[in-house]
């Protein structure tokens, strides 16, 4: 019998996302069950790298090396799973990290992750690739800020949001220009840089991609219905937060053509494991526009990923369990 191979379990990360991830491991832990893999849940703070005991005691990571050492005994990792969202986990900081000790970890890479974190990279490499996106502008922090400059540039209505972040966290809807200054402001509050972009009319949908025994895959696609003016931080994690539709109810062509975009998304940013893509199909063009690809989805009781894969019959613990093992196969 092979021997039992230690994972680290990493969540938590550096924004306000920490609970977000949380959120996320509480599922997850409960799917993190077998005789291959011992799972580490090691938190991951902006004062401290630690794991808990039953106890309740923290036991501090070493993080020369990555390790831990309690009841007289050194535990090293032979692996990591990445439930961080926000940096460091989905910026390439803590992929970097892992790469500099050899730990390997089945998701997107220190490279993926870092141009896919940055939305305007990613923007204009998905355009520069013949994939539509919305038209935007781009907004520093230590610049001037005038409203005509602004409006002549682009139109209202537009969403504000942080160049770099998730989860919605600063983002706005603005429909006039009472609204705009003020909600670059609030944006500026998550990133130094934030990006002003034209509102797509149209539905919006998500659809989950895996690369699964050497075979590009797309998880059913879910439609997103919020309440609200958009799909929210509020509408993202509270239940019933807004309607989802998994799977949606579209046509072979739009279903094809979303498929095909969110492969198309996986190759160009060189991405590995699970990963969500995001689209609004614009109801005048009749194509599907390119919102953003989340390198660490959520999973959360009311998240997306765990929602598709029910829908296909498979399960959150099929999924992770079947990345390691093609991670170790490798």
């Amino acid at each position: 019998m092979l021997p039992i191979k230690n994972i680290a379990f990493l969540v938590g990360g550096y924004t306000k996302e920490f609970d977000v991830s949380l959120k996320s491991a509480e599922y997850v832990e409960s799917q993190l069950v077998s005789d291959k893999y011992h799972f580490y849940k090691i938190i991951i703070s902006k004062n401290d790298w630690y794991y808990t005991l039953s106890s309740g005691k923290k036991i501090i990571v070493d993080r020369v090396d990555f390790s831990l050492f309690f009841d007289g005994e050194k535990i090293s990792f032979d692996g990591a799973f990445i439930l961080m969202h926000g940096t460091p986990g989905e910026d390439g900081l803590i992929q970097g990290y892992l790469d500099l000790l050899n730990i390997p970890y089945p998701s997107c890479d220190r490279l993926s992750s870092t141009i896919t974190f940055n939305k305007k990279y990613t923007n204009i490499i998905a355009d520069a690739n013949g994939i539509p996106v919305a038209k935007s502008l781009v907004l520093k922090k230590d610049g001037r800020l005038e409203l005509d400059s602004v409006l002549k540039m682009i139109s209202l209505p537009v969403f504000v949001k942080p160049n770099q972040g998730g989860s919605s966290l600063g983002t706005f809807k603005v429909t006039n220009e009472n609204q705009l200054i003020e909600s670059i402001q609030k944006s500026f509050d998550e990133s130094e840089v934030v990006i002003v972009e034209e509102l797509i009319p149209g539905r919006e949908f998500t659809i989950g991609v895996v690369e699964w025994k050497g075979e590009l895959m797309t998880l059913p696609i879910s439609e997103v219905i919020a309440p609200n003016e958009f799909f929210d931080y509020e509408a993202k994690y509270t239940v019933g937060g807004c309607e989802e539709i998994t799977p949606a109810q579209i046509s072979s062509v739009m279903k094809l053509a979303i498929e095909e975009s969110a492969k198309k998304i996986y190759q160009i940013f060189g991405c590995n494991g699970i990963v969500r893509v995001d689209y609004i199909w614009h109801d005048q063009r009749n194509a599907p526009y390119f919102l953003e690809v989340n390198t660490i989805p959520g999973m959360t009781a009311t998240s997306f990923i765990p929602q598709q894969l029910e829908a296909m019959n498979w399960t959150t613990k099929q999924l992770i369990l079947g990345l390691l093992e093609e991670m170790f196969a490798k």
